[in-house]
């Protein structure tokens, strides 16, 4: 029990209330009943409209965190999307820029190639041009031998007809070469003035040449694209530039290879053509030599210094390319960290976002509950703190209501930026898609090339079987000519065998001129087997250079698609390890928040068990307070049913005073008694005033009045008078306590709507929260699918990688086994050429066997020649009888004749043999020309033909020669018989005899040594033609050599600084990239650093609405554990009133009978004059205490117990001081209302708190 003051404190409070609320101390309960009721329905309106708006705002809550949780998985799939696209753009830049690495080291392979080519050829000065220039070079070359050629071929025809003019032309031929050779010059170095003068100014700068407008070579235009800012651009100028290099190229080398053929063959028939002039024409030509070779000198220095200069240049731009890619790759370390620290800060953004909305649906059943009580607290107020309270709330509302507002507005921001980035990455996907497609052009483009390098391939590989096949007739034919040749000699050899053995003297002359005629013949065919020869060596080295190429391209084919193809797995598997990566990555991720979903389903069921069994039990509580509110009525009613008993018995009473009141009436006795008794009843009310004034000494004895009456009749009346109003009293009390507990059962009554309302609004917030359980199951359910669907998804990507793989293993095994027929095919063709090498070998065997072989014919024919002298001088002995001198000198004469034609034959044989030495060069250098080979056939079954003729007209002189043998041993026989007559002249003439043969021994011996001097000359001169080639070869050999480190030092400038131009270009692209990068990111991160801000700005709200919602259920639950507790009490409380209720029946029935012994006793005629005038006084003197107690009991809050107790006091009908004195049960009233308020519980609440409770219990 609290202290008494406490307990006055709380019953001024209430008191203090009512009167703000309007009441008067002196309403009756009925009016108190009222006021309470109107203000329990206004409760009741508010908590409705509170308890809509909250199921409004819970409606808006839920459609809200639908919203964001779509939002929160769009973001998600958002954010997969871009990482899959970023992953993929790695992916296809790295194949772009592996691409582009192949096909620049292919254009500068090209480049090379063209450029060896050039320096092969003696032009290194023209390799560093553009390819339009080179070939308009080569063409104006081409024209200019062509012409050389014409005019060459020209002289050549007249000097075979006219030898005396020959020194001239030649003379003028070396001039105008001379000529030629010096405008060359000069034009080389005017190009390499300008070209100098180009990489000066611009080393990517497209150099115009004059030469397009004479030949129409058109070439595309190279423009500089420095300031390309986009990425396709540069590459489409790339692929530009590298389609229009490969035509040049493709031009050039067709061009060249034509060029290079006409300028072998112009370079054999001058070199012939120099050989066949005089030795101050080869002295001036030496000159000239020596001075062009010291102009190379000179050139040669000064392209090294710039070589020098070129390579400290390159030194220096490559130590500036290593720092930019040292500070490119710092750039993309740091943008890999920017990018990971953002994907941190949108997983830790994602997961405020969803910290955050779990916490405002935590916090609004608490908000709502906070709501409620302050609305509750605002009806139990006064009418201005309602209103401000609803304006509060009011105001909360739309403060809630702006901050939906600056979260819609929010998200609309987010969903413009991700709107944004979306397009953005629509844009860059565009334009992969675009360099993709281009990337494929230029894949199928090279597919075609290689295709036309195979076609290529295949139709020389036709031409060197058909150029070995030609050789091969050729060599059989000459074999069939050799074997000719040596049938006729054989058959020359049986004839002079045959005429030596028959003693028969051979013609000299003719015998002389078939040997020489066999002779000719045998070197003819002898230089034409050295000129096959030399054209079967250039065909290996010309094959040998072929298959060196096939070899190389192959090579590089074998190695770019092996690059490929290892990039492309290297790619395959580098995408499937970070796609297996990420794969597990999700898995793991998704493994977790199963975990983590898992979890949180156990604890919601958990929470749903706990839910449940708490509905149960608040179903229990409600149905046991539903019975409790059932006893309660059926209470009310039998204490209604009671109450209407006692007022018709009330009713009864009165009728029987009033009539005894009208029987006894005296007016003039009873006036001055009722105006003594008056006096003395209003002394005692003024005494009891003062006594119930005085609640510290309850127990005073009242003063009776001063002026007693003396006669015991008197003092009977007055106590039947005060019996009868202690009767009323009783009666008036009993229905002021039933009204009170018809107020408490009213109040209880409402207590347990509220309750069942309370419960009732607790399952609707439970049955929500099951409902936001399933809907959580369900989209884990969602989730879990989505998982299951990616993981599909992801093992299809897989299955379609490991497809991709066996696709490019077959690929690889389809190339292995080409590249194996390649191989088998590059063996046939290197069998071939081993099977023509050895029929080479065989053919030169032959040829030597044929040397040796004419080697013993020479020898035959010397012996020949002394027996040919024999028969000569037998002949000149036999004639100079005959004829003497003058046929001896006519003998001379057609000797010498016969001499000179030998010559002339020579010199023929001569010509035939440079004929077919040209023809053979022809040959080789053209290898194409097979009508002229045709002819050159033809030619040479003419000239067999002819010697077919001659060995006809030598068979027909062997005939004559025979038959002059006869006549000539006709003769001798007759000269024989003419000795004897003539040997006296013989005598005479011996002497002329022996001088004539001295002569023609001095003349034999004249020509023998005129035959040996002409043979030694002719090896002199073969000496000094072998030594002039020796010379010329080494002198293009070291110009050639000289030119390829030219051309080599110029190519690697010309590579170097394309190179580096690209680089540059290529660091400057991907500096903007970065710098793009580095701001967007910045950008980016500003965004980030801002709602990151801003969510923790709401999170900081939201824990503080959480703390708050915390508080407000705590509050809840003491709420709730004190009406337990007053329910608790009002159940003793109605057992208490029970067994009150059935005392009071039993001293009702006490004072009955005491009524009825009273009756007996007194008589009525004393009644009827003594109870008018006393009754009076007792009603007045009853009634005017009677009020300030009811009004002292009404304001003290329940004072029936003070009555109850007075009853209790009052069993006794003797003991009338105790019923009028103010008994001393205040304490127990003020225990009755503690134990009904929740203040009952010491130091659990504070007053506060308790004055709160009591308003509501009011």
């Amino acid at each position: 029990m609290d202290n008494p003051q406490q307990e006055r404190a709380e019953l001024d409070d209430i008191l203090q209330r009512l009167r703000e609320d309007g009441q008067e101390p002196g309403a009756t309960a009925d009016e108190r009943l009222r006021h309470l009721w109107r203000l329990h329905l206004r409760s009741e309106g508010s908590l409705r409209a509170l308890t809509q708006d909250l199921e409004e705002v819970r409606s808006q809550q839920v459609a809200e965190m639908k919203e964001v949780e779509n939002y929160v998985d769009h973001i998600r799939n958002l954010s997969e999307e871009r990482e899959a696209l970023t992953a993929e753009y790695e992916r296809e830049n790295e194949q772009l820029r592996g691409e582009l690495q192949q096909l620049r080291l292919e254009q500068e392979a090209h480049l090379k190639e063209v450029e060896e080519m050039l320096d092969q050829e003696g032009l290194a000065e023209i390799s560093h041009s553009s390819p339009s220039e080179q070939i308009a070079y080569l063409l104006v070359e081409r024209a200019t031998l062509l012409e050389k050629l014409e005019s060459a071929e020209r002289k050549l025809d007249s000097q075979s007809y006219t030898g005396s003019l020959r020194e001239v032309h030649l003379q003028e031929e070396l001039d105008q070469i001379r000529q030629t050779l010096e405008e060359e010059l000069r034009q080389q170095r005017e190009s390499m003035q300008r070209t100098k003068e180009t990489m000066n100014k611009d080393p990517l700068s497209p150099t115009t040449s004059s030469w397009k407008k004479l030949f129409g070579v058109h070439t595309a235009a190279q423009g500089a694209h420095a300031g390309a800012s986009t990425h396709d651009a540069e590459l489409s100028s790339e692929r530009r530039r590298w389609e229009c290099a490969e035509r040049d190229l493709d031009e050039a080398s067709r061009r060249l290879s034509m060029a290079h053929e006409e300028i072998r063959r112009l370079t054999d028939e001058l070199d012939i053509a120099r050989k066949a002039g005089s030795d101050p024409e080869l002295q001036r030509a030496r000159q000239e030599v020596e001075q062009l070779r010291v102009e190379v000198e000179e050139l040669k220095e000064s392209d090294l210094l710039e070589l020098q200069r070129v390579k400290e240049h390159n030194v220096r731009l490559d130590k500036e390319i290593l720092s930019l890619r040292s500070r490119v790759r710092s750039l993309d370390s740091e943008r890999k960290t920017l990018l990971q620290t953002v994907e941190k800060l949108k997983e830790e953004v994602q997961q405020n976002q969803v910290r955050e909305t779990v916490s405002e649906l935590e916090s609004l059943p608490q908000q709502l509950d906070q709501v409620n009580s302050g609305l509750q607290q605002a009806c139990l107020s006064k009418t201005e703190p309602k209103l401000l309270s609803q304006d509060r709330a009011t105001a909360s509302l739309t403060q809630a209501a702006c901050a939906g507002d600056t979260e819609n507005d929010a998200h609309q921001q987010l969903h413009d930026r991700c709107r944004q980035e979306l397009q953005d990455r629509g844009y860059q996907v565009q334009e992969l898609h675009r360099k993709l497609l281009k990337l494929q052009r230029e894949h199928e483009e090279l597919g075609e090339r290689n295709e036309e390098l195979e076609s290529i391939l295949g139709e020389t590989q036709n031409r060197t079987k058909e150029e070995r096949e030609r050789f091969e007739s050729e060599t059989e034919g000459l074999h069939r000519k050799i074997t000719g040749l040596d049938a006729e000699l054989s058959r020359l050899r049986k004839k002079q065998q045959q005429w030596e053995g028959k003693g028969v003297a051979v013609p000299s002359s003719e015998m002389s001129d078939a040997e020489q005629a066999l002779q000719q013949q045998l070197k003819s065919s002898r230089d034409r087997e050295a000129v096959l020869e030399g054209c079967l060596t250039e065909e290996k080295e010309w094959r040998k250079q072929l298959e060196a190429d096939l070899s190389a391209a192959q090579s590089a084919l074998k190695k770019s698609k092996e690059v490929l193809s290892t990039q492309n797995l290297f790619l395959s598997l580098r995408a499937s390890v970070e796609e297996c990566s990420a794969l597990n990555a999700s898995l793991t991720k998704a493994r977790e928040e199963r975990t983590l979903l898992e979890r949180k389903v156990c604890e919601l069921e958990l929470s749903a068990k706990q839910l449940e069994g708490d509905v149960e039990q608040h179903r229990a509580a409600c149905s046991l307070a539903q019975e409790e509110l059932r006893e309660c009525r059926e209470r009310e009613a039998e204490l209604r049913g009671e109450l209407h008993r006692a007022e018709g018995e009330c009713s009864t009473l009165r009728g029987e005073v009033l009539e005894s009141r009208a029987q006894g009436a005296s007016p003039q006795q009873r006036l001055s008694e009722s105006v003594q008794e008056r006096l003395g009843l209003e002394l005692q009310s003024h005494r009891l005033r003062q006594g119930t004034g005085r609640e510290a000494n309850p127990e005073q004895p009242q003063h009776r009045p001063s002026h007693r009456v003396t006669e015991e009749g008197v003092n009977e009346l007055v106590s039947l008078k005060v019996e009868m109003g202690r009767l009323q009293s009783t009666l008036e009390e009993e229905r002021l306590l039933a009204s009170q507990h018809q107020l408490a059962l009213q109040a209880q009554i409402g207590e347990g709507h509220g309750r069942a309302k309370s419960q009732e609004s607790l399952l609707q917030q439970m049955g929500e929260e099951c409902l936001q359980l399933t809907q959580d199951l369900q989209r884990t359910q969602n989730l879990f699918s989505s998982a299951e669907r990616e993981l599909r998804y992801e093992r299809e990507k897989n299955l379609d990688q490991k497809r991709h793989g066996t696709l490019l293993e077959q690929e690889n095994t389809k190339v292995k086994a080409e590249l194996k027929q390649a191989q088998s095919r590059l063996a046939g063709v290197e069998q071939a050429s081993a099977s023509l090498s050895a029929e080479l070998e065989s053919s030169q065997q032959r040829g030597r066997e044929l040397e040796l072989e004419l080697l013993h014919r020479t020898e035959s024919v010397r012996v020949q020649r002394s027996l040919q002298e024999e028969l000569r001088a037998e002949s000149s002995r036999l004639l100079s009888a005959d004829k003497k001198v003058r046929e001896l000198q006519q003998q001379l004469k057609g000797a010498q004749h016969q001499l000179r034609l030998a010559e002339t034959r020579v010199q023929e044989m001569e010509q035939l043999q440079r004929e077919a030495r040209d023809s053979t060069e022809s040959l080789a250098t053209l290898r194409g020309r097979l009508q002229e080979e045709q002819l050159c056939r033809k030619l040479l079954e003419q000239k067999g033909e002819e010697l077919q003729q001659q060995l006809r007209s030598l068979r027909e002189k062997e005939a004559s020669l025979s038959r002059s043998n006869t006549e000539l041993n006709h003769r001798l026989h007759q000269q024989g018989a003419r000795l004897s007559v003539l040997k006296e002249e013989h005598s005479t003439v011996t002497d002329e005899h022996q001088h004539s043969q001295k002569t023609n021994q001095n003349l034999s011996d004249q020509l023998l040594s005129c035959q040996h001097e002409s043979e030694r000359l002719q090896e002199e001169l073969r000496r000094v033609l072998h030594q002039l080639d020796s010379h010329v070869r080494r002198y293009s050999e070291k110009q050639a050599r000289h030119k390829a480190k030219l051309r080599r030092a110029k190519e690697f400038f010309l590579r170097e600084t394309v190179e580096r131009d690209g680089r540059i270009r290529k660091l400057e692209k991907d500096l903007m990239l970065a710098r793009s990068l580095t701001e967007k990111e910045q950008e980016w991160i500003r965004k980030v650093t801002d709602v990151n801000e801003k969510l923790l700005v709401e999170k900081r709200e939201l824990l503080r609405r959480l703390s708050e919602e915390e508080e407000l259920g705590q509050t809840c639950t003491r709420t709730i554990s004190t009406r337990q507790h007053r329910l608790n009490c009002l159940e003793e409380e109605n057992r208490q009133l029970q067994d009150r209720t059935l005392r009071l029946s039993n001293q009702v029935g006490g004072l009955e009978r005491a009524l009825r012994s009273v009756q007996s006793v007194c008589s009525m005629e004393e009644l009827k004059k003594a109870f008018p005038t006393e009754s009076l006084l007792l009603n007045s003197s009853l009634l005017q205490p009677s009020n300030p107690s009811l009004t002292a009991g009404v304001c003290d809050t329940l004072g029936i117990m003070d009555a109850i107790r007075r009853v209790k006091a009052s069993e006794l009908p003797e003991s009338l001081k105790s019923s009028f004195s103010t008994p001393r049960s205040q304490p127990s009233d003020i225990g009755y209302l503690n134990l009904s308020s929740p203040a009952a519980r010491p130091g659990s609440q504070d007053p506060d708190e308790s004055q709160s409770l009591g308003s509501d219990e009011v």
